[in-house]
């Protein structure tokens, strides 16, 4: 039951979920995500580590709210309702030096909270977007048609297997967000406001969480990349 009456109710894109945003007569706003049965064990185990990481870091999380769902829904399905993150995605337009540097600020003191926490759960969970498990994805090069940029992923794919997932075991990990994405990264007042999406959460390498944000922000700004990644 929520504190208040219902307002309004928005869905809201997003992918392995179906999310709403729902606003309350009192003020308040919510976030209401639909997960399938299966789902079930990981997406709890994403509220435990986003409940440990709660009050801890700069910025906000979608931390689970602090009252019970009671809705009539479908066995095969789980419901999860959390505080909703005032602000925008991360933008090209709204990524100025100032921003990034608060945004590299916000990500390291993420991480260094999150290293910190252990969870069998999501270190047996493999999966795509784990760059630890990036193997997986090779199988997909022959969805590729065009000749010249198979042949760039083959390239990488044969740097990655030959010479940096053979030193993965050398390398200091723990648990990482795994996808920093501008999908990801809530801005309000020109200050990065919280992270959300957990569902990518991996165990792995603790670099590949800079590694990600990077990439990221380099594909915002291709004609300077470089310059953005300092």
């Amino acid at each position: 039951n929520f504190p208040s009456p219902i307002d309004s109710v928005k869905p809201l894109d997003g992918y392995g979920s179906v999310n709403y945003k729902v606003s309350l007569a009192n003020g308040e706003h919510y976030l209401v995500k639909i997960y399938e049965s299966k789902e079930i064990k990981l997406v709890k185990e994403e509220e435990r580590v986003i409940s440990l990481l709660d009050n801890k870091t700069i910025a906000n999380l979608p931390v689970t709210a602090p009252f019970a769902v009671k809705a009539e829904a479908p066995d095969n399905t789980y419901i999860r309702i959390s505080k909703f993150i005032e602000g925008t995605t991360l933008s090209k337009e709204l990524a100025t030096d100032n921003l990034l540097a608060d945004l590299a600020a916000a990500a390291a003191d993420m991480l260094h909270h999150l290293v910190t926490i252990d969870s069998d759960i999501i270190k047996a969970h493999e999966h795509d977007w784990n760059l630890r498990d990036a193997l997986r994805n090779k199988p997909k090069i022959d969805f590729i048609n065009n000749p010249t940029d198979k042949k760039i992923v083959q390239h990488y794919f044969s740097i990655f297997e030959n010479d940096i997932a053979p030193r993965f075991d050398t390398l200091r990990k723990g648990l990482v967000h795994g996808d920093l994405n501008e999908a990801n990264i809530i801005v309000h007042h020109n200050k990065v406001n919280g992270f959300i999406d957990f569902g990518d959460m991996s165990y792995a390498p603790i670099v590949c969480e800079l590694a990600v944000l990077l990439t990221y922000i380099m594909i915002l700004f291709p004609e300077n990349c470089f310059e953005k990644a300092k």
